[in-house]
């Protein structure tokens, strides 16, 4: 056998014995070590919440309409649906910033943890959306795409780890701002 044979789901040295392990365990050491494979996830995670925030812009009073039958399923506190309310004023403007950020490159760790609390807010809403029967589309980008629910979900998924791995990476940040500071 040659060393580092993969049959089948198994790991296998040239004893026969498997290693998986130590393959999974060094295949995330280089991901998170791999500087430009986090220059690539925050090229999209902040290109889509970028997306997600212009599309938004203009019909933002439209998009939020079953947000009160969501905040009732949830059975939140009055002063609860009213900051969730004010926030709902304020969210395409903080997608756009936190998208630009993850784009340039500066403050990176700290549009990485927002972007990881947006994805998981957004989880649970859509979560909540399931239940009532009339919603089928998910307005994540406003009127720009319209995605169904479960589809939605899915992307959270995805952006919730893409904003994780980036929070965790270990090397320094990439990026035009930080390349700028790095040459004074």
């Amino acid at each position: 056998m040659i060393r580092g044979y993969t049959s089948g789901n198994a790991c296998v040295d040239s004893m026969g014995m498997t290693h998986c392990g130590q393959v999974a365990r060094s295949l995330i050491s280089k991901a998170r070590q791999d500087r430009y494979l986090a220059f690539v996830l925050r090229l999209i995670l902040g290109a889509t919440f970028i997306l997600a925030g212009t599309g938004k812009l203009p019909h933002m009073w439209e998009l939020f309409i079953g947000m009160s039958d969501v905040l009732e399923i949830l059975q939140t506190p009055y002063f609860l649906r009213q900051f969730v309310q004010l926030q709902i004023q304020w969210l395409p403007w903080v997608e756009i910033v936190v998208g630009t950020a993850l784009v340039i490159g500066w403050p990176v760790r700290l549009a990485a943890l927002a972007s990881a609390l947006m994805t998981t807010a957004f989880f649970v809403f859509n979560s909540a959306r399931l239940v009532l029967p009339t919603t089928e589309w998910c307005n994540c980008f406003g009127v720009t795409l319209h995605i169904s629910l479960p589809v939605a979900q899915a992307l959270d998924v995805v952006l919730l780890l893409m904003a994780v791995s980036i929070l965790f990476h270990r090397q320094g940040n990439w990026g035009p701002v930080t390349w700028l500071l790095r040459r004074r």
